[in-house]
């Protein structure tokens, strides 16, 4: 995003990427024009209550089950507000709040992701995450990366450069991912394709990203490089 501010972008015709995955195995690459990862957007939200001893919770307004209630609220916002053909996601990934077991607080805080592929989802998200919060509250949502679309004709250049790298059984067309990626940002500029790149060890569990365990085969390295040279001269070659 901080290349793209700083106009790097501009004058671009296309943009490539990789991204190693280990839910494939090394020697394969997977495509998919269109869609191919979620915008994201963050949302940091403050219950305010009133704090009491726990022995006099009618004395409070208790910010912990006014969260509690919030909480299982936005969890509806995806089945009641958007189309069940619509894929969307609202997770509550942090809740902090309280120093006591017989002290009510005086505010809780919970952080949370938001994932959506089309921009009017996308802001029904956001209106249903506001509404669904009444009372007395803040609410920070601060906007994250596009939803990744590959174009439909360079992502065709890609696949054919990997079936004629590594064999036609070795390029899957991938689903969406809910999953969102920085790349976006290069792609609202410019056409591209993002795609992904087999680095699982063949017959053992994938060592995925995002968690300690993680690893490559890294036998999947040249296969990137030449997939991306490829790519590239291809490309280069049919303007």
């Amino acid at each position: 995003m901080r290349l793209v501010e700083a106009d790097v972008v501009r004058g671009v015709d296309a943009v490539f990427a990789l991204h190693c995955f280990s839910d494939m195995e090394v020697g394969n690459v997977g495509v998919r024009a269109g869609p191919v990862c979620a915008a994201v957007d963050n949302a940091y939200v403050t219950i305010h209550g009133q704090g009491a001893h726990g022995a006099h919770p009618h004395l409070s307004i208790d910010p912990i089950h006014l969260a509690a209630q919030v909480i299982t609220g936005l969890h509806a916002i995806v089945s009641r507000r958007v189309r069940p053909i619509d894929p969307a996601v609202i997770t509550v990934g942090t809740i902090h709040g309280g120093t006591a077991a017989n002290v009510i607080p005086e505010e809780m805080t919970f952080s949370i992701t938001i994932r959506s592929f089309d921009p009017g989802v996308r802001q029904t998200l956001h209106r249903g995450i506001a509404r669904a919060l009444g009372g007395d509250y803040d609410l920070r949502i601060v906007e994250g990366y596009p939803t990744t679309v590959n174009d439909e004709d360079l992502t065709g250049l890609v696949g054919q450069v990997g079936e004629e790298l590594l064999g036609a059984d070795q390029v899957f067309t991938i689903e969406p991912t809910m999953g969102a990626e920085d790349f976006s940002c290069y792609l609202a500029q410019a056409p591209g394709c993002f795609f992904r790149l087999g680095t699982g060890f063949p017959g053992e569990e994938p060592r995925v990203g995002h968690i300690p365990r993680f690893d490559i085969d890294e036998r999947a390295l040249p296969i990137g490089a030449a997939m991306l040279a490829a790519v590239a001269r291809r490309y280069l070659g049919a303007k």
